[in-house]
């Protein structure tokens, strides 16, 4: 699951970030830094959210190991037609890893501050 996923399905779900964390039993910071991208839970408190997202009716989608989205379950059947005819999988974590690369990010302790002498004459 990645971050955007997961806001996604709170979103369709009609969830906070409380409501998530509360479900998964994890913490409402957790929740916050996964969904911002600042930090990458372990596997097993990842695995905890994407469940009780699942249990309140959302699936993940992935084609060829990229998350491509999310749909209800309610539609499972209709939406596993559509998914089969694009090569979609549902509920198939990525084999790589569950965890997003974030190493790409310039920006992973906030904003860059400026040089000591800025803004000195």
């Amino acid at each position: 699951m990645t971050p955007e996923q997961s806001r996604a399905a709170r979103a369709w779900l009609n969830w906070s970030q409380s409501d998530l964390a509360d479900r998964a039993n994890v913490s409402k910071p957790t929740v916050l830094n996964f969904e911002i991208g600042r930090r990458i839970p372990h596997r097993v408190t990842l695995t905890a959210m994407r469940t009780a997202l699942e249990q309140g009716g959302v699936r993940f989608l992935f084609v060829d190991e990229l998350a491509v989205g999310i749909i209800r379950a309610d539609v499972e059947t209709g939406a596993r037609r559509i998914a089969d005819s694009f090569n979609f999988k549902e509920n198939h974590a990525p084999k790589k890893t569950d965890r997003p690369d974030l190493s790409a990010r310039d920006d992973q302790r906030g904003p860059p501050r400026p040089p000591d002498n800025a803004g000195r004459a």
